[in-house]
């Protein structure tokens, strides 16, 4: 998880955010993505 900040920081766009919702872990990356105004 620690090294997943760096990315977070490198990101100028800021399209890269942590957050603790463990909900949102998927199990394949066809899966992985998520528009950012649903879940905020």
């Amino acid at each position: 998880m620690y090294l997943l900040w760096f990315c977070v920081e490198a990101c100028p766009t800021e399209a890269i955010t942590m957050t603790s919702l463990f909900e949102m872990s998927v199990g394949s990356r066809d899966e992985a993505v998520f528009d950012k105004e649903v879940y905020w």
